[in-house]
């Protein structure tokens, strides 16, 4: 088989944006990502894609932004990112006390 092939027979999962227009294929890859050790970056990356396109009102997005902001960005949140830089999540933290 040549590489061509190899990379086409993987279906949505040889792209992201393909992949999160299939659900089943989706939950397979999340699952997938729940297996390996540190799958927090490309959780953030999927949750702050959905973000961006979400309709809703600005309550709902408040809402939206402080749970990315505890699971992802501040330090022992559950599912940190690894190496944030604190001079960008001091701010951000202190608009939320």
């Amino acid at each position: 088989l040549n590489e061509e092939f190899q990379v086409e027979s993987h279906g949505p999962f040889s792209n992201l944006a393909e992949l999160k227009t299939h659900p089943a294929h989706l939950a397979v890859f999340i699952n997938y990502l729940l297996s390996i050790d540190s799958p927090n970056s490309l959780f953030f990356y999927v949750i702050t894609d959905a973000f961006q396109s979400a309709q809703g009102s600005p309550k709902d997005f408040r809402r939206w932004a402080f749970e990315i902001f505890t699971t992802f960005v501040i330090p022992n949140s559950p599912l940190v990112i690894p190496n944030s830089d604190q001079n960008i999540i001091q701010p951000i933290d202190k608009a939320y006390i």
